[in-house]
Order: C-alpha cells, then structure tokens, then sequence
C-alpha cells in the first residue's frame, strides 16, 4: 500500500507546496501572451518615440521564444498632464499599414477597480492585436457613482481615449473610421454609454456645442 502526501512530506514542505501551488494557479501569467514591451528600461515613452521603438523590433528573432509577437507601448497619456489615468497601446507584427480598425477596450471592476493591464484586459487586447487589430486598452477615473468627479467623468475618460485613437490615427496606422470600443463588465456598461450616447450632448460629452443625437461612427461591441 503506497504512502500518503501527510507520510511522504513534513508539514513545513506540505504547506509550502500548498502555497507555491496557489501562487502558481492565482497569479496571472502573461508571459503566455507573448506580449513584448517596446519601451526602453526606465524612460517613460511617447507615441513619437514609436517608429523608432518599431524599427528597433525589426532585427530581433522572436520566431524560436516568442512566436507571432504582440508589442505593448504602456502608459501613454491621454488625459490632461495632470491626470495619473493611462492608456496602453498594442499592435500587430508584421509590415506597418496605414488602415487597419482599432478597438478601444476598457476594463471592468465594478466601476471602483480594475486596471488597463490586468489579465483579462492584456489577453483580450493581445488576442485582438494578434488578429490584425490596433488596441488600446484605457484606464478611467475609478470610484463609487455617488463620488464627486467620478460620474460621468469615467464616460468622458473613455470617450477621451476614442477621440485619442482618432487623432493619432495617422501615427498608429489606423482608419479612424473604423474603431471599435469593447468592454469586460463595467467597462461593457461605459463602452455602450460611449457608442449610444451622443458625443456631444450626452454624458460625458464636451458639451462644446449643440447637436441631434446621431448614432457615432465607432462601432459597438461588449464582452462579458
């Protein structure tokens, strides 16, 4: 009759194993998403440092370690330089394109948590890059409803990172006509708020001028 695990380990070693075992299943491994950070070691970078930081990629093998790479550019403004909230960008290997869709995703939380490069954002962002998509993955002011400077101004966040996309869409090869906006669970919520509302008038909006409301050029999608 063989020996039980209590037989074969001190309790010292059964509870370490317990606990490298739970760390192991808990913690998120996205090393498994083959994402490669572009940005050099200690110097925070902008969307001109871009080409130059692709470019850098071109003579690298990734083929052996890391087949079919995504490229993650982190923490990017897009907010008022004041504003600690912001925005990842990945993009797809393969030849530079002028247009490609986009999706802006925005990560759920419960409105009060979450962050752009949690787990589930990164794989969703990755998976879409992978597909051919520019993605950008956006934080928002976070907090309860009832909070001042939380509601709608977690519309106007998102609604920001589009307008980003849009902008830029010459730097990021992207057809600004054809950006979509997902969301995982909270972030499901701002991402219809910021496709059925309008841009102008609804919550969030700038408020700049007046308009009909008119279904917007962004295309609508929620996920979970």
């Amino acid at each position: 009759m063989g020996a039980g695990l209590d037989e074969l380990q001190p309790a010292p070693m059964r509870f370490l194993l317990l606990f490298a075992a739970a760390t192991i299943f808990a913690a998120p491994d996205q090393a498994k998403l083959r994402i490669y950070d572009i940005a050099e070691a200690g110097k925070p970078a902008t969307l001109a440092d871009l080409p130059r930081l692709r470019d850098a990629q071109k003579g690298k093998m990734f083929t052996a370690v890391m087949p079919n790479p995504v490229f993650r550019l982190s923490d990017l403004t897009f907010l008022a330089a004041a504003r600690k909230e912001k925005l990842d960008l990945y993009l797809p290997n393969g030849p530079a394109r002028q247009d490609r869709p986009a999706v802006v995703f925005i990560h759920g939380g419960g409105f009060t948590g979450g962050d752009k490069a949690e787990n589930r954002s990164a794989s969703v962002s990755a998976d879409l890059a992978r597909a051919g998509y520019v993605v950008v993955s956006c934080n928002y002011v976070l907090g309860a409803k009832t909070q001042e400077g939380v509601w709608p101004q977690n519309i106007a966040d998102c609604r920001a990172a589009v307008r980003w996309v849009r902008a830029h869409a010459k730097e990021l090869g992207v057809n600004p006509d054809k950006i979509a906006v997902a969301g995982g669970s909270a972030g499901g919520y701002l991402a219809l708020m910021v496709g059925l509302s309008d841009d102008k008038t609804g919550p969030g909006a700038t408020r700049r001028r007046r308009s009909r409301p008119r279904f917007p050029r962004s295309l609508i999608c929620t996920a979970w």
